[in-house]
């Protein structure tokens, strides 16, 4: 079985992760509350209230994944192999990417969830009905929007005042948006 490497047809763009981060975050600060706006404010965020933030974001990871294992065994029974091979990279690479969360929760010296109670990803965890990929897709899509928003609300409550939880978050933030790129062009074939 050929593995095709996501990161080759997704749109390349000369912006880094910051870039994005802070592009992403601009779009977004009217929306996002943050967890304690005084201590953010403040500078401290809190190392309670980030791991609390990054045990969300753990368990939406694995939610990611193992969405896009079962995307993956769905789209092989509708023969888009190419695409199956795509869902079996991302989910890949999300328990990758959750190893570096979760490490970083220990690192805050906080225990990480690693059995945590299942994620709310905007109460679109089954896929939609009907034939083919779109269903897959329509849901994979919803399921990335919450994992970007909870990695939003997390840079919003660091700021600036830990700068390993933010360059972690803004490189997972920056996978993450390629990837729903990634599958908005699925969505237009």
């Amino acid at each position: 079985m050929t593995v095709i490497d996501a990161r080759q047809s997704a749109p390349r763009s000369r912006e880094g992760p910051s870039d994005v981060a802070r592009r992403a975050r601009a779009a977004n600060d009217a929306s996002l509350p943050l967890a304690d706006p005084a201590a953010a404010a403040a500078g401290d965020p809190g190392i309670g209230g980030t791991a609390a933030l990054l045990n969300e974001a753990l368990a939406l990871q694995r939610t990611c994944a193992n969405r896009y294992r079962v995307d993956h065994l769905r789209a092989q029974a509708v023969a888009q192999h190419r695409s199956a091979a795509r869902f079996l990279v991302y989910s890949r690479h999300e328990v990758d990417s959750s190893q570096w969360v979760a490490r970083r929760i220990g690192e805050l010296g906080e225990r990480p969830r690693l059995a945590p109670e299942p994620a709310d990803d905007g109460g679109l965890v089954a896929p939609g009905d009907g034939p083919g990929l779109a269903p897959l897709v329509a849901a994979a899509i919803a399921s990335n929007r919450a994992l970007i928003q909870c990695f939003l609300r997390i840079l919003a409550h660091v700021g600036e005042a830990d700068f390993t939880t933010q360059f972690l978050i803004e490189d997972l933030l920056f996978n993450a948006l390629m990837r729903e790129q990634d599958f908005l062009t699925w969505t237009d074939q």
